[in-house]
């Protein structure tokens, strides 16, 4: 099996938009972890500068819980069968997520939870923006692998579809995409019968809106694992 990895370089238009914000990652070198806590846990920050601080805590144990730290997001997502906490961890709160009662959590992209659910005998893939203070209204992503998504921006998330949108505005993210995607399909030679194509996906959670930045061609013996981007400035 060859796998193949797509490295995209986007290219923005630079427009004068002022000096953005020198981002602070409040999970750098802190480590979390549920310990006892009476006859519940609580959900502890170990820092080795700082020491320990009490994050959050719960009036039960967990028995097999499954723990997610979003840095952009600045959250922790502590799930355990169809139960799903997220807690803000520089408020030290937390609140219950309803996901519905077959909903997995896969990763975060920034400030979006992604994770999947069956519905309609089908599994779907959903984004949840979480940013730590509250949760806002979930949406569907047309994407087949929802452990491939990218975030772009806290607007903007990227990933791989098997639906082609529409192409326009695609130039402004320079020609460097386009000439990877070439090298991918050149990479990836097969009988045309195995061959399936499948859509690199812009959405833009803002205006709900999607398109199309390139295409790939895939075979059962060459497919897309793993996908990243660089921001050229």
């Amino acid at each position: 099996e060859t796998i193949i990895e797509a490295k995209f370089e986007f290219i923005p238009v630079v427009r004068e938009v002022g000096v953005a914000p020198t981002p602070t990652n409040i999970l750098t070198g802190t480590q979390f972890v549920l310990e006892k806590a009476g006859d519940g846990q609580a959900l502890v920050a170990v820092n080795k500068t700082s020491g320990k601080s009490v994050i959050a805590r719960f009036n039960r144990p967990f028995k097999k819980p499954r723990l997610l730290a979003g840095e952009k997001a600045g959250a922790i997502l502590i799930s355990e069968n169809n139960e799903h906490y997220l807690i803000n961890i520089k408020a030290k709160s937390r609140i219950k997520l309803e996901l519905g009662e077959n909903a997995a959590p896969i990763q975060w992209a920034g400030v979006y939870l992604i994770y999947t659910e069956e519905k309609e005998a089908e599994i779907k893939t959903f984004a949840l923006q979480a940013n730590g203070e509250n949760a806002e209204n979930s949406f569907e992503l047309s994407t087949l692998r929802p452990e491939l998504v990218l975030v772009k921006d806290d607007t903007t998330l990227i990933f791989l579809s098997d639906e082609k949108y529409t192409e326009k505005g695609a130039d402004t993210l320079g020609p460097s995409i386009s000439e990877i995607i070439d090298e991918a399909n050149r990479g990836m030679e097969a009988p045309v019968a195995r061959a399936s194509t499948v859509y690199i996906t812009e959405f833009n959670a803002a205006k709900k809106e999607y398109r199309t930045l390139g295409q790939v061609t895939e075979t059962p013996e060459n497919r897309i694992t793993k996908m990243s981007y660089d921001t050229v400035a």
